[in-house]
């Protein structure tokens, strides 16, 4: 084909049939490939018509169609089928490629694979039998302010900053709401900066209800007399 894809789904049934026709409905051009055979053009008579859906017949086929870098979904059951799917396409790939597991995957076993896999990049949904894994710093560390604090989702946090951020505009550019990745984005900004414009909070309040600020440059807490010639007023 002529016409490059830009993302591929492998195991477009029960799982990766929704997520494909969600890649496709902004426009995105979307490979399926399934190791059975079966699964990608049944996929494509249902809803090709609709959405730009394209059907590969093979692994090579499958990555010949997507642009490069290539950007692929896995959203097989279970973990060993995870595992055979990226033996198969390992050989394959190139720098730069993504593949990102939103199967059933332990969130343990994909760890494994990004230090197991040298330049390919390996994101996953990290899922665990009771939902979405959340980090456990903070549980572990009762001493620290925050989770976010913990020297592990630090050093995640930082790596996936860029693409973080990529994923947040390119969400804002396209129309698409990301509420959890905008939120837990400004949660981290907010964590991480000395001063924001959220610091003008405390002067407002002090104005309507006199309840004292403190300044960067200087130690106390202080106090206007808004209603009077508004020198300003330091409270020991």
């Amino acid at each position: 084909m002529t016409t490059k894809t830009d993302v591929g789904v492998i195991s477009p049934a029960v799982m990766g049939r929704n997520p494909a026709r969600n890649f496709a409905r902004p426009g995105f051009t979307v490979a399926l490939y399934n190791r059975s055979g079966a699964k990608a053009p049944a996929l494509t008579e249902e809803f090709g018509h609709e959405r730009t859906l394209v059907p590969t017949d093979s692994a090579a086929g499958f990555l010949a169609a997507l642009e490069r870098p290539r950007r692929l979904v896995i959203t097989v059951q279970p973990a060993a089928t995870t595992d055979a799917v990226i033996e198969q396409l390992t050989p394959m790939l190139e720098p730069g490629d993504v593949i990102t597991d939103d199967g059933d995957a332990h969130f343990a076993d994909d760890e494994e694979r990004h230090s197991g896999r040298g330049h390919i990049v390996l994101h996953a949904f990290r899922h665990r039998r009771g939902g979405l894994r959340s980090f456990s710093g903070h549980a572990a560390d009762p001493r620290l302010p925050t989770p976010s604090a913990d020297e592990k989702f630090v050093k995640g946090l930082g790596a996936a900053q860029d693409a973080w951020r990529e994923v947040v505009t390119t969400g804002a550019r396209l129309g698409i709401p990301t509420p959890g990745f905008c939120a837990a984005l400004a949660s981290s900004d907010t964590l991480q900066s000395e001063s924001l414009p959220t610091a003008l909070t405390h002067p407002r309040r002090e104005f309507f209800g006199a309840h004292t600020y403190r300044r960067v440059v200087q130690e106390g807490s202080f106090h206007i007399q808004w209603g009077g010639d508004r020198v300003e007023e330091r409270i020991e």
